[in-house]
């Protein structure tokens, strides 16, 4: 057996080099370097040879040792692993790179500093005093951040110059924010700061604001597109979203004739609050009992009290969704909870300013209207079609209470967004007399008439409020007013043709309510409002909500002569009504450029309210709330 050249080398006094470390000379010919007592530290290839010896630089590469660590530091590990491979797949790149992606340390936490500058869209529900303007604010946010969303996204940009922008927000602050508190907007924050901190809020609020149907409408588009990208694709969820969502709703400025979208659009709604934990329900279910054992020795994120921008979002949804399940005779999404009641009390206690003393109005009136819905809703399932006296004693007892403490509530400048909504659920409340079982007792048949009289008092009442009001305010009437207004109208005809009560007089309703000259007034006012804004239409595509709001007027109207003609039943001031009827016509015949439709009243039959020009207007919820039953839909 032949020694090793190590051992060789060693015997003859010879120490070779570790490795790595052999000279540039025997690296090159590949030849075992071997230090000996040369003069200069040279090697003994290179002495022999007479060569410069010269280390060589190490390259090899030494593992650190690894410290043994807990289960809990090794899944931090892989949850490294995973957020980086996410970003690497799935990040959009800014002008200056991709954005920085959160920590696992970070996503336990509320949001960190990075974050907040980096994704401000996505960051949270901050304290409204302090909005989207320090890294502080992102710290009060207790749900996750997207890590793949940036407030560079090319989906969010849209082009508004300073000036403009800043104009729309304050006339959104003024005028919009009253009818619907769904947003604090600080005084002191400029359009600027809000694209920045809640972009999709900001184009939310450029859609409903800018005077171009064309341009409303293109934005409509953009917000669907950025919701349905975000929510439904990139499985995102933050409160920007849900709010940005929620202005586009309750403000039908950006809304298009096309498919049915707002059941759909409330449930994408709905379900980014629940995943953001705005409902706060506290009780455990099987699937967080076992995660305690799964996940045993990982530390849980302890929960937090939501912020009040948070409290005042939810709530807003809740009305949304009460509006909606009334017009589309549907339940409610959204199921009333003690975390939402505990909002309530907060805001009407300690609001935080003038417009959640209005939301907490429109809250209470939600829920006494959630519980007519319930009722409805169940005598259309069961067949019952009679309500007991006491439901609407119990209901009116609750809005008298409201009534009480309205004068402490509301401030003179929002006394007609807070009246309306007052008396719309009177309305809706003294309706449920119609109900009520026939009875031929004294005492039946003054309680009936005297909640009738109730009713239509208060539809008189809402009608004043809503012409008393501003046309350059009622500009910003939510979505909830159109239904109202609906509502109201729906309830005069049925007022105006009660028959099977003795008691009631249907005649002396036609004359103090005629239902034609209401229709054009209603009309008048809507392009009244129309004019005074300056909305400019769209040639090319649709018309605005206000000119579409004529059209639904005279289609109403039409219907409701035809009706009444074929039943014998005529309108107590047949000359005005008719020359009403025909200033109405004219107008529907300009706005439609169909002259056919002259000279409609009394005239019209039911083949021409189901033709091609009825049936653009078939998903159309006025009509909707006008002509379909309770007992026609499937719940």
């Amino acid at each position: 057996m032949q020694p090793s050249p190590a051992r060789v080398a060693k015997a003859a006094g010879g120490t070779p080099a570790p490795y790595g470390h052999a000279c540039t000379n025997c690296v090159r010919a590949k030849c075992k370097c071997i230090y000996g007592d040369n003069v200069g530290g040279a090697c003994e290839r290179c002495s022999r040879l007479q060569k410069d010896c010269q280390p060589s630089v190490p390259n090899r590469k030494r593992s650190q040792k690894k410290v043994p660590g807990s289960r809990t530091a090794h899944l931090e590990e892989k949850l490294d692993d995973l957020v980086s491979l996410i970003r690497s797949q799935t990040a959009v790149k800014g002008p200056n790179g991709s954005s920085p992606v959160p920590t696992p340390a970070s996503l336990r936490q509320s949001t960190s500093d990075a974050t907040c500058t980096a994704i401000p869209s996505l960051s949270s529900d901050s304290s409204p005093n302090t909005v989207g303007t320090t890294a502080a604010n992102c710290r009060a946010w207790t749900g996750r951040t997207n890590p793949s969303t940036s407030a560079a996204d090319s989906d969010l940009d849209y082009y508004v110059t300073d000036n403009e922008a800043q104009e729309r927000l304050d006339l959104f602050r003024r005028d919009y924010g009253q009818f619907g508190p769904i947003v604090y907007i600080p005084p002191k924050m400029t359009a600027r700061e809000l694209q920045q901190t809640r972009p999709l809020l900001w184009i939310s609020v450029m859609a409903c604001t800018t005077r171009s149907t064309k341009e409303s409408h293109l934005i409509g588009d953009k917000v669907r597109h950025i919701v349905a990208e975000r929510v439904v694709r990139q499985y995102d969820r933050s409160l920007d979203l849900l709010q940005g969502l929620l202005v586009f709703l309750c403000w039908p400025h950006s809304h298009k004739k096309e498919n049915p979208f707002i059941s759909i659009w409330t449930g994408i709604g709905v379900s980014i609050a629940q995943d953001l934990g705005l409902m706060a329900f506290k009780t455990e279910t099987a699937f967080t009992f076992m995660k305690k054992f799964a996940f045993h020795g990982m530390k849980h994120p302890q929960t937090k009290e939501g912020t009040l921008e948070s409290r005042r979002t939810a709530l807003a949804l809740y009305v949304w969704c009460n509006t909606t399940s009334q017009m589309l005779r549907r339940d409610n999404q959204l199921r009333w909870t003690p975390y939402m009641e505990e909002s309530l009390r907060l805001f009407i206690e300690h609001p935080e300013w003038e417009g959640d003393k209005t939301l907490s109005v429109q809250v209470r009136c939600a829920l006494i209207s959630e519980q007519i819905n319930d009722l409805l809703i169940q005598q259309s399932l069961g067949g019952e079609r009679q309500v007991s006296p006491y439901f609407i004693k119990a209901l009116d007892g609750q809005l008298q209470d409201m009534w009480r403490t309205l004068p402490g509530i509301t401030t003179t400048s929002r006394n007609a967004a807070v009246l309306l909504h007052m008396y719309a659920t009177e309305v809706t409340i003294n309706e449920l007399a119609l109900h009520l079982p026939p009875s031929t007792a004294h005492a039946d048949v003054t309680f009936r008439v005297g909640r009738l009289q109730k009713c239509l008092k208060a539809v008189e009442n809402w009608f004043e409020t809503y012409e008393a009001t501003p046309t350059s305010m009622a500009a910003g009437g939510t979505f909830h007013i159109f239904v109202q207004l609906v509502s109201c109208l729906v309830m005069i005809i049925k007022l105006s043709r009660l028959e099977d009560s003795p008691a009631w007089d249907a005649a002396e309703v036609r004359r103090r309510l005629d239902i034609f000259a209401m229709f054009d007034r209603v009309a008048a006012r809507m392009d009244k409002i129309r004019l005074a804004v300056g909305i400019q239409e769209d040639d090319e595509r649709e018309e605005s909500i206000w000119a579409k709001s004529v059209k639904v007027m005279g289609l109403m109207k039409a219907g409701v002569q035809a009706d009444w003609a074929s039943n014998g039943v005529t309108s107590s001031e047949s000359d005005s009504s008719t020359a009403g009827a025909q200033a109405l016509d004219h107008r529907l015949a300009m706005a439609t450029g169909n002259e056919a439709v002259m000279g409609a009243n009394l005239q019209i039959n039911q083949d021409a309210l189901t033709g091609d020009f009825v049936h653009n207007f078939g998903d159309d919820p006025w009509l909707s709330a006008m002509f379909i039953p309770w007992d026609a839909m499937n719940f």
